[in-house]
């Protein structure tokens, strides 16, 4: 909420998100493995249509760590 209540900037919001998914990827290795061995996954998210938002960001790590992106629906 501190970024939507413009606390802080889309890239320090940036940096936490990754922090912490990181952290999760750590400690939920196995659930990332199955996630990544999904054949089709959706991210879903009530922000508005292209604007800043975690997705594109969980998007971005998935597709690092393998995965791969068919785009928006």
């Amino acid at each position: 909420m501190n970024f939507k209540n413009g606390k802080i900037s889309e890239d320090e919001y940036t940096k936490i998100y990754y922090g912490m998914m990181r952290q999760s990827y750590k400690t939920n290795k196995p659930l990332w493995d199955k996630i990544l061995n999904t054949e089709h996954i959706t991210l879903l998210c009530y922000c508005p249509e292209n604007s800043f938002c975690h997705r594109y960001l969980l998007k971005d790590i998935l597709v690092k760590l393998g995965g791969k992106y068919y785009g928006e629906i």
